[in-house]
């Protein structure tokens, strides 16, 4: 299990320009990277690879961890200290000790998902996959914090009226929500 990290020779100046892990070898590692360049994907490593020449690339072995545990310490470790480089092309970066996907991975992901319809069966998978998950009481609670105090402006307002409008709910689904409302009073209640 290794860390590694892909530079170019043609810039030597540039150093470690993305940060990698692996449980095989890195020789077998870099060969998925070469051809993922060669695929024409749009990551930015493949693009830094093809722009200077897949040849030109090469891995260096940064750090070797004994556990998959060492291994992502190490690769987060490695990511941090480079990251102020401002040169690293990794989409996926480590702020504040926490993964976190950069501002371009998320447009990247956008775009690629932008116009994309689901079929019936991809959809109904999806709701099965769904079906009777329970979030825990920290989840719940951590939800529900994030959402006190949120204030949508007037436009968003106005899109949630305009969808709302015409929908016809059913007696089973209006039961259920008389249900919640009464004991959000009852609560209310028992504060005061």
């Amino acid at each position: 299990m290794e860390i590694y990290g892909l530079r170019c020779r043609c810039h030597p100046e540039d150093g470690v320009r993305y940060v990698g892990r692996t449980i095989r070898t890195v020789a077998k590692r870099f060969k998925g990277h070469r051809a993922g360049a060669r695929s024409e994907s749009a990551y930015p490593v493949y693009a830094w690879m093809r722009k200077h020449g897949v040849e030109n690339v090469y891995p260096e072995i940064l750090a070797v961890a004994s556990s998959h545990e060492e291994l992502a310490r190490l690769e987060l470790e490695w990511i941090e200290k480079l990251l102020p480089s401002g040169r690293l092309l990794n989409l996926i970066v480590v702020e504040q000790g926490v993964w976190v996907a950069t501002a371009e991975y998320r447009a990247n992901m956008s775009a690629a998902h932008r116009g994309k319809v689901l079929s019936e069966e991809h959809r109904a998978k999806i709701g099965a996959a769904g079906k009777g998950r329970k979030h825990s009481d920290e989840a719940r609670a951590k939800m529900s914090a994030s959402q006190r105090g949120r204030v949508l402006s007037v436009e968003t307002r106005a899109k949630l009226s305009v969808a709302a409008k015409g929908r016809v709910y059913s007696d089973e689904a209006r039961a259920k929500f008389s249900e919640a409302h009464k004991r959000r009073i009852d609560r209310a209640t028992e504060v005061t």
